[in-house]
C-alpha cells in the first residue's frame, strides 16, 4: 500500500510537472510571436530641399532624400519643415515619413536649428531631435528618440526664392517596436 502511495504522488507531480511546463511553454510562445523590442538607429541621408518664402524670414522647406538605416533597411524621407530665421540660431519644425522597402512607414516629429557657416552662410549647419510617433506595418505604435546632426548647402544665389539645395544628415537613436 505504501508503495501505491508514492506512485500516486510522483505521478501526480510528475503530471503537474508536464501541466506547468506546457503552460510555460505557451505563454513563451506567445510572448515570443511578437515581443517589444528596441532597436538602435543608426543610418545616413541625402537630401534635396526647397527655400520657399511664408513670411518675412520664415520658410516652408520641403525636403525628399534617400537613405540607409542599419537593422531596418534602406528608405525614402519625405519631411514637411518651417524654417524660422527669426530666430537666433534659426529653428527647424518638421514631420517626417520615413518609408522602408517593404513599405512600412515610421513617423517622426522633430525640432532643430540650422546655423550658418560664419564664413559662408550658404552652408548650414544643422543639428536638433525628433520624437517617433508610431507609423505604419512594424512601426504600428513604435516609439523612441532620435538625434540629427547634419549639413546642408544652398546652392540658389542669395535672395532668389525658391531658393534650392542639398544635404546631409546622420541619424541616431533608437525605435522601440510595440510587439502588439
Amino acid at each position: 500500500m505504501k508503495g501505491n502511495y508514492h506512485m500516486k504522488k510522483l505521478c501526480t507531480f510528475r503530471s503537474l510537472g508536464v501541466a506547468l511546463g506546457c503552460a510555460a511553454l505557451t505563454l513563451i510562445g506567445v510572448a515570443a510571436d511578437d515581443p517589444p523590442r528596441t532597436i538602435p538607429i543608426d543610418g545616413t541621408f541625402g537630401t534635396t530641399f526647397k527655400l520657399i518664402p511664408i513670411t518675412e524670414g520664415v520658410f516652408d522647406t520641403p525636403i525628399e532624400g534617400v537613405g540607409n538605416v542599419r537593422g531596418l533597411g534602406p528608405c525614402t524621407i519625405v519631411i514637411a519643415q518651417t524654417a524660422d530665421f527669426r530666430n537666433n540660431p534659426p529653428t527647424l519644425d518638421s514631420e517626417w515619413v520615413m518609408t522602408f522597402a517593404d513599405s512600412d512607414q515610421l513617423n517622426v516629429v522633430s525640432q532643430g536649428t540650422g546655423t550658418p557657416h560664419e564664413s559662408n552662410p550658404a552652408f548650414i549647419k544643422l543639428d536638433g531631435e525628433g520624437i517617433i510617433t508610431g507609423g505604419t506595418g512594424r512601426f504600428e505604435n513604435a516609439t523612441g528618440v532620435l538625434r540629427f546632426p547634419g549639413v546642408a548647402h544652398t546652392d540658389t544665389p542669395p535672395g532668389v526664392f525658391p531658393a534650392e539645395g542639398h544635404g546631409t544628415f546622420a541619424l541616431e537613436g533608437f525605435v522601440r517596436l510595440s510587439g502588439d
